[in-house]
């Protein structure tokens, strides 16, 4: 990658971003906003390029997450990663790589941890950090 513009930070290599999902832009009420569209103009602390920030967040089973300190918590907020929708889809990822029909050892969730943190073509699956820290759990 060649940098050009001075001006500016140099740009950051795509490694750098394995822990962000694709964000979306959603439009209508403001209710259905989560996410980036719910922000606006708001500042976070808990920013998804710093490394590491997956965990100061605490994801469960049904989707939800919650900040582990003031900051990440500010951020869920201000985010809205609570949203149902959001949830939702958090929950349906995590059902299908901890469904106990597939996942009935220690190796099965071994495995499920070790796909969240390898990329596929240079992408990770998505709700890789919920999947992850759901499966570990599972794992104890």
């Amino acid at each position: 990658m060649r940098w050009i513009d001075k001006s500016g930070p140099p740009p950051v290599a795509l490694e750098e971003y394995l822990n962000i999902v694709a964000a979306l832009l959603v439009e209508g009420a403001e209710d259905e906003m989560f996410g980036a569209a719910a922000q606006a103009d708001d500042l976070i602390e808990v920013n998804p390029t710093d490394r590491g920030c997956e965990a100061r967040f605490h994801f469960d089973g049904n989707g939800d997450v919650h900040g582990l300190d003031d900051d990440a918590s500010e951020t869920v907020d201000t985010l809205k990663l609570g949203h149902r929708t959001l949830a939702g889809w958090r929950r349906e990822a995590i059902g299908v790589f901890t469904d106990p029909d597939f996942i009935r050892s220690r190796a099965d969730l071994d495995a499920v941890i070790t796909a969240m943190e390898t990329p596929a073509d240079g992408q990770l699956p998505a709700y890789c950090f919920a999947i992850k820290q759901v499966a570990m759990r599972l794992r104890t």
